[in-house]
């Protein structure tokens, strides 16, 4: 199980109503290349995570409701922690699984990458 992290400013609905609202999500780094961040609105917030997918580049998904006004429910509106969980695993799910999580890239992964892209991409000599 992974680690979790805290982050005064995210973990409780109280913290959060002092937060302003913005269309820019409040991010906390949970992993290498995976952040869950906070986008709040006028009544309520979402919980989104931000995965890195390489060249300077991120993916950003909208993952639940925040339990801002709500009980959390494990599905439609997350906690702080379960929001860290559902990034964690939409992170493993688009890595490709277990094997390919970031901070787990081999060299094997490497070569396997790349001769899949000089196959794409190789020009003849002719």
């Amino acid at each position: 199980m992974a680690r979790r992290v805290r982050d005064s400013k995210l973990e409780s609905r109280t913290a959060r109503a002092k937060l302003d609202a913005r269309g820019k999500p409040y991010y906390r780094s949970i992993g290498p290349g995976l952040h869950v961040g906070y986008r709040k609105g006028k009544t309520a917030g979402r919980w989104v995570a931000r995965f890195y997918v390489g060249d300077q580049n991120y993916r950003v998904e909208t993952i639940a409701d925040a339990d801002d006004t709500l009980d959390a429910d494990g599905v439609r509106i997350l906690d702080f922690w379960q929001a860290q969980e559902q990034a964690r695993d939409r992170f493993q799910q688009m890595a490709g699984g277990e094997d390919r999580v970031a901070g787990r890239y081999t060299v094997r992964d490497a070569m396997d990458d790349y001769l899949e892209w000089m196959d794409a991409n190789r020009k003849s000599a002719g």
